[in-house]
């Protein structure tokens, strides 16, 4: 298994970041589960309006490992290191897309708190190499990668209200690294301004 330094290495490298692109889940693999939902669900964090992506449902090979998982009491770290790190092609069935629906399964396990795994994300990859990630998902043009990749954002933006992070920090964040935000993130930093900015108006005093 390669370890994280050579992954966070690859991940630095823009060649690598193409290739997450360009090599997400393949027709075939994309098959074993539902083909996405064109609705959209409201996310479990009330305090920040977000849609994501409905997940395709899962294949039956995967409801019996995602179950094996939770019988055997597997950890996100334990997940995350046989199914993510290391991976190539983070975005295939049994990647990244396992990782995020094991987080959800076991959400109320964990204190009903950071649903898709992304604080171990972020412990993992650092919030710059994971936005190239989000990004190399939420622009591929298959469904499972989008609705994981919309997922993980998701929670980067939960975990930066419950954190109450202001406004310029967060479009910092979803700059990825870069000068200007991508078009493909100014929706969601608009909702969370606009919440934001409602949060934080001053109430007259009594």
């Amino acid at each position: 298994m390669i370890g994280l330094g050579a992954h966070r290495n690859r991940l630095k490298n823009p060649k690598v970041i193409a290739k997450a692109d360009s090599n997400v889940v393949t027709r075939a693999e994309s098959k074993v589960l539902a083909r996405v939902d064109s609705k959209v669900t409201t996310n479990a964090v009330p305090t920040v309006p977000k849609a994501v992506w409905e997940m395709p449902k899962d294949g039956t090979n995967l409801i019996k490992k995602l179950n094996g998982f939770v019988k055997e009491k597997k950890s996100l770290d334990d997940v995350f290191s046989s199914q993510v790190d290391g991976k190539q092609k983070l975005f295939d069935v049994d990647g990244l897309p396992m990782y995020v629906r094991f987080s959800e399964k076991t959400t109320e396990l964990r204190g009903g708190k950071d649903i898709y795994g992304v604080e171990k994300l972020v412990a993992k990859f650092g919030v710059e190499d994971l936005m190239k990630i989000i990004n190399a998902g939420l622009k591929s043009d298959n469904e499972l990668a989008v609705a994981t990749a919309d997922r993980v954002r998701a929670g980067l933006v939960s975990k930066s209200w419950r954190e109450k992070m202001q406004p310029r920090d967060v479009a910092q964040l979803l700059k990825g690294g870069k000068v200007v935000m991508d078009r493909i993130h100014q929706g969601v930093y608009k909702k969370y301004l606009d919440a934001f900015n409602k949060a934080n108006i001053a109430k007259p005093t009594a």
